[in-house]
């Protein structure tokens, strides 16, 4: 790698970091700052030059949040990255790239919530990710973590979760299907014993809901309301835009009905009743016999 590559990566880094590299006299320490300015001097003959071969330039306007919010998508492996979009809405903006990660820097920490929130769907309970395989496993996410709850722990605690019960290899062992997974499997034998059209994971738009049932009406599976409830969660306002409609059931906690934008939050034995009209009461056993399992006490989640 050219030194005029290592510095342009070396700006990165500064942006990464939220420095202002067009003020670093004022942001970094003066010997920071000296470093930075003599590789710049070495690779392009001064700072300002380097910034001009960055591509900072004046800009003709700022890009509103949906053009943003295209420019961001989550990976199979939790990482928030840049789609192709960023070249279109910078060319058509006349953004330079710092100037781009500025203004989309808030669009950005809302997909990182996002991701942490598809994270917990998918591996809860996270008896086989204490915290420090997780940062092993999953680097970036691990950083997005630090970044918007601080520890491991309290990213927990906003979802009503205990660390200790989450982590415990008594409730199943680290072999066996996460909770959340299994609430899911059961309640889709409950909707496919009630409604005779019952899709699985279909995509639609940038959503992916757990079921859609009689054609519209989407459904999810939580083990805890709390996750759904919590207002960081932006699962809804993803939902918000290909639907009107959502029901969440869940396992755990007390029975409560509550409606939360386009969601109406419901416990699951709101469908025994259903299920006893189609003589399908070994579900009804079935399920009691999970929520049993998967019930704790108050100070469990402490």
């Amino acid at each position: 790698m050219g030194k005029e590559e290592r510095m342009l990566e070396k700006i990165d880094e500064l942006i990464d970091r939220g420095v202002d590299v067009t003020n670093i006299s004022q942001e970094l320490s003066i010997r920071e700052y000296d470093s930075i300015r003599k590789q710049a001097v070495r690779a392009f003959g001064s700072y300002a030059q380097a910034l001009r071969e960055y591509g900072l330039y004046d800009c003709n306007g700022t890009p509103n949040e949906i053009e943003l919010q295209r420019c961001f998508e989550i990976t199979d492996d939790f990482r928030v990255v840049e789609t192709a979009d960023v070249a279109h809405v910078c060319d058509i903006y006349n953004l330079n790239y710092f100037t781009f990660r500025k203004v989309s820097q808030e669009i950005r920490g809302r997909v990182e919530i996002d991701a942490l929130d598809d994270f917990y769907r998918e591996h809860y309970p996270f008896d086989n990710l204490p915290t420090r395989v997780l940062r092993e496993a999953y680097p970036k996410l691990y950083g997005y973590l630090r970044k918007h709850y601080g520890t491991y722990r309290k990213f927990l605690a906003a979802y009503k979760v205990s660390y200790k019960y989450a982590l415990s290899q008594r409730y199943k062992g680290r072999d066996s299907i996460p909770l959340g997974h299994e609430f899911e499997r059961k309640l889709g034998e409950i909707l496919r014993a009630i409604y005779p059209d019952v899709r699985y994971h279909v995509k639609v738009g940038a959503c992916i809901p757990d079921f859609i049932v009689s054609g519209t009406e989407w459904v999810d599976a939580k083990l805890s309301a709390n996750s759904i409830l919590d207002p960081r969660c932006r699962t809804l306002e993803k939902y918000a835009k290909e639907t009107d409609s959502l029901t969440v059931y869940y396992a755990r906690g007390e029975l409560v009905v509550e409606s939360v934008g386009i969601a109406t939050v419901v416990h699951v034995t709101a469908l025994y009743q259903p299920l006893r009209s189609v003589g399908r009461t070994d579900l009804i056993a079935d399920m009691e016999a999970f929520i049993a399992s998967v019930s704790y006490r108050k100070e469990d989640a402490a």
